[in-house]
């Protein structure tokens, strides 16, 4: 079961669209129709850095899932868009070290290890769950190598119905 885990759409820092996988997932090592990358770019210069990317998953060429991510200044932006597919389920995945330990704060999550303190500001969601070391479904789980797992803080964050909005996250450090 860790295996399978290991390797779906959930156990990554991605978007989950109608609770499915972006690729299709079978056997011990076996991937079929694979999710379709529909550009990328990357950008850096003057201390900022952009990516933008976009993919269709295999089980719907006509939706797109679109992410951003910056550095600006100590600040982490993470802003995703999904096009098509209006009224499904979207769940956003940010996993964590496991030596974090992950708590609701005012508005924010901050996350906690060895004398690091970092918030993580969830916008767009319908709501935001922490969940670790979670067996049914499994979730929450790090893998530092073959046949070792611990478990790890990971915040699921989830729109109910797609309706175009943009949703994500902001890191900074906390102070």
């Amino acid at each position: 079961p860790f295996r399978e885990y290991s390797r779906s759409t959930r156990a990554h820092n991605t978007v989950m669209i109608a609770g499915r996988e972006q690729s299709e997932v079978w056997g011990t090592f076996r991937v079929a129709r694979r999710a379709v990358v529909r550009g990328a770019r990357v950008q850096s210069r003057d201390g900022e850095f952009s990516f933008v990317g976009e993919y269709s998953p295999y089980h719907d060429r006509n939706t797109r899932h679109r992410r951003e991510i910056r550095l600006d200044g100590d600040i982490w932006s993470v802003v995703d868009r999904v096009d098509g597919g209006g009224g499904l389920s979207l769940q956003s995945f940010l996993h964590l070290h496991p030596d974090f330990d992950a708590s609701w704060g005012p508005g924010h999550i901050l996350a906690r290890a060895q004398g690091l303190s970092i918030r993580i500001e969830p916008f767009g969601f319908d709501e935001v769950v922490i969940k670790r070391g979670d067996r049914d479904p499994i979730q929450g789980w790090y893998f530092s190598e073959f046949g070792h797992s611990a478990p790890a803080p990971v915040i699921e964050m989830r729109v109910a119905n797609n309706d175009g909005r943009v949703f994500g996250y902001r890191i900074a450090r906390a102070w």
